[in-house]
């Protein structure tokens, strides 16, 4: 009988824990509306910089929490509150990126598949869709679509966590550079063309050199 009751009262406070999380997910959305009032019209809602200094700072200061735990949860929340600020955001893919793609978006965000990555870059460029998920393959192949010409920048290198950087293979393509997350990479032409990925967020004076393509937050490690 003991440990019934005590099963009961320990079953009654994680229920009134889960609904102090939900009232708390509450406050956070309300939070999020009132940024949204204050952005300017057509200031970015993705914010992968924003989004990886966060969960580096969760995993910090929450050690006791499984990393992968963390991330997952605030992917959800994430994503759910870029489509509150943008309903009809939408996520372009090809059959290679689909599943980075389901990731990324969470259940929350408009996803559509495309034939191939030239027709994703094609349609983010003409602004009907927010970003496009790439290979590295597709990277490598199509790196001279990309930079101040093109108005289409490296955001995001995905997955944001892993547990195995090996399986790290997609790329986030959009319209403006991110800001510093405060750890780095930026993604740039050297003199013979090819791709460089130096770790730093580039200085004022580097940031505008035409050779810049993107640049990414290092992923997390789960």
């Amino acid at each position: 009988m003991t440990e019934t009751l005590t099963l009961d009262a320990l079953r009654q406070k994680i229920d009134e824990i889960d609904n102090q999380l939900l009232t708390k997910l509450a406050e956070r959305q309300n939070l999020s509306r009132a940024i949204v009032k204050q952005k300017v019209l057509g200031s970015d809602v993705f914010r992968p910089d924003r989004e990886a200094s966060l969960l580096r700072n969760l995993q910090a200061g929450h050690p006791h929490i499984g990393a992968k735990l963390i991330f997952a949860l605030w992917r959800q929340i994430i994503s759910a509150s870029i489509a509150e600020q943008k309903p009809d955001y939408l996520i372009l893919h090809t059959d290679e990126t689909a599943t980075l793609s389901h990731g990324h978006a969470a259940g929350f965000l408009k996803e559509k598949q495309v034939t191939d990555a030239e027709e994703a870059l094609s349609l983010v460029a003409d602004g009907q869709a927010d970003c496009a998920i790439i290979t590295q393959a597709d990277l490598d192949r199509l790196a001279s679509h990309l930079g101040a010409s093109s108005q289409l920048y490296i955001v995001a290198k995905l997955p944001f966590a892993s547990a195995d950087t090996a399986s790290i293979t997609g790329y986030i393509i959009a319209r403006s550079l991110p800001g510093p997350s405060g750890d780095d990479f930026v993604v740039y032409r050297d003199e013979a063309g090819q791709l460089c990925h130096r770790q730093g967020y580039p200085d004022a004076e580097f940031l505008q050199d035409a050779s810049i393509i993107g640049i990414y937050a290092t992923p997390l490690s789960l």
